[in-house]
């Protein structure tokens, strides 16, 4: 029987072990993991309580934009995408012990032209109070092919604030914005000189010209940088210097290694490191990167001649005062940052200098002539890096 409270009797039990659980029908749910309870003793003469917490849950609908808060269209076939997002609590209504919360995984197929998610909604069927408990629900874990999240990260539409992971009352759909940069996809050049490929694996050996320059009718081009080769790494020498001009400049491989006194100078608008990046050596004799933007045509010598490369193709930069990051994630100092001209740069791993990891993975903003020698613990307002990604 059930009374008046929605208490459910069950009388006359013989004694023994029970399974209880509760089916709250009407669009309601239990606290996550409360249910079913296994193994609950019954005894003659004695009465066993148990509470269940009921609640009409929440839902999540994510739309997707980029960092100029366009809408993100995919619509690719096979695509596959997913967001983990984690529970406050544990598998039990306690928690205790410091266990991790629940982790819901939630797959999408592609998004719409809105930028909403295909299915809209991912996450169904949450507890609406996790505020009462230790924490709030967090993305654990974003995985979208060709995409990584921007620093803005999940944004709350109706209070347009970042999402503190709580919601405003039981049976809301809330509607969350993630912020998402797209990787730069660096298409290989056309074949010939243009493929910037360090075959020895010493990047200084087989370039042509010097500096190794990708062009095609002297218009600048995309350059990849990578050993065609079972072990593919890459180094610098010590105590040698290389320049790669490209619109783009892309390094795959397993690892690239720029060794003692040695200096890689990159003039590129975007940079990306695919491999995992060692700058070698101490103090006065340690390697360097330097990154360079490109403003106007690049003009190099051969054989006593000045060649002059149009760079038309190269992606623009962006100037620093124009650069919307939030604050607390490339210091703690707001923009705008600087009347300077900025590249982006991205790091697949970590990059070790001088045997310590110093620059996270992710994606960055650099200003012109950056070095990684000298300038990674910067502050913008200094000279150094604007992250912008997670």
């Amino acid at each position: 029987s059930t009374t008046a409270k929605g208490a459910a009797l069950f009388l006359g039990l013989q004694k023994g072990n029970y399974e209880v659980t509760v089916n709250p029908g009407l669009n309601m749910i239990t606290f996550p993991g409360s249910y079913p309870k296994n193994e609950i003793p019954v005894s003659d003469g004695t009465t066993n309580q148990l509470f269940a917490f009921v609640e009409e849950p929440g839902s999540l609908v994510l739309t997707l934009k980029d960092i100029d808060d366009e809408p993100i269209i995919i619509d690719e076939v096979g695509f596959e995408g997913n967001f983990k997002l984690e529970q406050p609590y544990g598998g039990d209504i306690s928690g205790e012990n410091g266990e991790p919360g629940l982790i819901i995984e939630g797959l999408f197929t592609g998004s719409d032209e809105s930028g909403k998610t295909i299915p809209a909604e991912l996450f169904t069927e949450l507890w609406p109070f996790p505020d009462i408990y230790a924490n709030a629900y967090f993305f654990k874990d974003v995985n979208i092919p060709g995409y990584i999240m921007h620093l803005k990260g999940v944004w709350d539409t109706e209070h347009d604030e970042v999402w503190k992971g709580y919601f405003d009352q039981p049976n809301q759909t809330k509607d969350l914005t993630v912020y998402l940069w797209q990787v730069p996809e660096i298409l290989p050049p056309f074949g010939g000189d243009n493929w910037l490929i360090a075959q020895s694996g010493n990047i200084n050996h087989n370039l042509h010209p010097e500096p190794g320059v990708a062009n095609e009718d002297n218009v600048l081009i995309p350059a990849i940088v990578n050993r065609e080769y079972q072990h593919n790494s890459l180094a610098l020498v010590a105590n040698q210097e290389a320049a790669l001009v490209a619109t783009h400049v892309l390094f795959r491989g397993d690892q690239l290694t720029v060794n003692n006194n040695a200096s890689l100078n990159l003039h590129a608008n975007i940079i990306g490191f695919e491999n995992k990046v060692i700058v070698d050596g101490t103090g006065d004799n340690a390697g360097n990167i330097v990154l360079y933007t490109l403003l106007e045509e690049y003009q190099y010598e051969e054989d006593g001649t000045t060649v002059l490369v149009n760079v038309e193709n190269a992606p623009e930069t962006i100037t620093g005062n124009n650069i919307d990051v939030p604050r607390g994630f490339s210091g703690d100092i707001e923009p705008p940052w600087n009347s300077k001209e900025y590249g982006i740069v991205y790091f697949e791993d970590d990059v070790e200098i001088e045997g310590e990891f110093e620059i996270f993975s992710g994606a960055y903003y650099f200003p012109d002539g950056f070095s990684f020698a000298d300038d990674w613990d910067k502050t913008p307002e200094e000279g150094g890096l604007i992250r912008f990604t997670e």
